[in-house]
């Protein structure tokens, strides 16, 4: 009975050490008390804006209705999950200590005003409905021991050592889903190749799972690989992109080529080129629509009707290459 006693009080003491610590004097709660935002928890359902900012480069994330949208890639839907991680990684983050609050030093901590030179740095706006900001500040872009940087905010004079990992990028690439198809090339069957100044058909080897061969080839030219050649079969398989715009900016822009993939279920992807000032930019459609049985091959076709997209080189390079490239001269016997 006495080690119950004791067993109880002890317990009492270690909840009443709890409460006597992570209560300050004012009865707030020291985790609250220490949070940069402790106000931006209750305020996450209303955010409607997110403006990053570093040197010249600018980054809107808006919502409209319940969709998050990417200002400045034409409105392309953003990731969600990205964003409310964002979020909620900013809620988290905590002050460890005041490192200042001399203006003349804001720029040896990559805290001082977005426009001036200096070190790499953020300044980020979260606004909520109206318009009105419930957070800025500025940010210093590497983090160092253990998630922590310098923030100082828009009103303050502090600049804050704090702790807490939260993603800084005006990459518009990192905030949305960047995936068009993912359709093996075990699916294609044949594939047609328009060039400005020459056209050439691929055609699937009989009997092969992976290899295509030049149809209708010169008697005078054959292929340097039949894994060369099929390698463009494999265009569409995990298939990305780099960059995304509406497809107002291919209207008069110069098409540079063509291909249309044909599939093993009788379906007839057009893939398109075009020459534009922000660089090469690539169309999607479907030319055969496919059975009502059959998934849909991309990953949204309602994306794929409104936005054109920038390829990542390597897939950039398997849609460039020319007749020459795949053939040579044939030898004389």
């Amino acid at each position: 009975m006495r080690t119950v006693m004791i067993m109880a009080t002890m317990a009492i003491a270690a909840v009443a050490y709890i409460l006597f610590f992570s209560v300050d004097p004012n009865g707030r709660n020291t985790n609250q008390y220490n949070l940069l935002f402790p106000d931006l928890f209750n305020a996450l359902d209303k955010v409607e804006k997110i403006k990053l900012e570093k040197e010249d480069n600018k980054l809107v994330l808006k919502k409209t209705g319940e969709q998050w949208l990417i200002e400045s890639a034409d409105n392309y839907p953003a990731n969600v999950s990205a964003i409310k991680k964002f979020l909620l990684n900013l809620t988290e983050i905590k002050t460890l200590s005041v490192k200042t609050t001399d203006p003349s030093l804001y720029r040896s901590l990559a805290v001082n005003n977005i426009e001036e030179e200096g070190q790499n740095r953020f300044q980020i706006t979260i606004f909520i409905e109206s318009g009105t900001e419930v957070a800025k500040f500025t940010v210093k872009e590497k983090f160092h021991n253990d998630n922590r940087t310098f923030i100082k905010k828009a009103d303050k004079q502090e600049v804050f050592e704090t702790q807490g990992a939260f993603a800084l990028s005006v990459n518009k690439i990192k905030w949305l889903r960047a995936d068009i198809t993912d359709l093996p090339s075990k699916e294609i069957n044949r594939i047609s190749v328009d060039h400005l100044d020459e056209q050439f058909t691929l055609i699937r080897m009989n009997d092969s799972s992976i290899h295509f061969k030049i149809d209708e080839l010169d008697d005078d030219l054959s292929e340097k690989s039949p894994v060369f050649t099929s390698a463009l079969a494999a265009f569409l398989e995990s298939l990305k992109f780099n960059d995304v715009k509406g497809k107002k900016i291919i209207i008069d822009s110069k098409r540079l080529s063509s291909f249309i993939f044909a599939t093993t279920s009788n379906e007839e992807i057009k893939v398109e080129d075009f020459q534009t000032a922000s660089g090469v930019f690539t169309e999607f459609s479907i030319v055969k629509k496919p059975s009502l049985e059959t998934n849909s091959i991309f990953t949204d076709p309602n994306l794929i009707h409104k936005f054109v997209f920038k390829l990542p080189k390597y897939k950039r390079r398997l849609l460039d290459r020319r007749l020459s490239e795949l053939t040579k001269k044939s030898s004389n016997e």
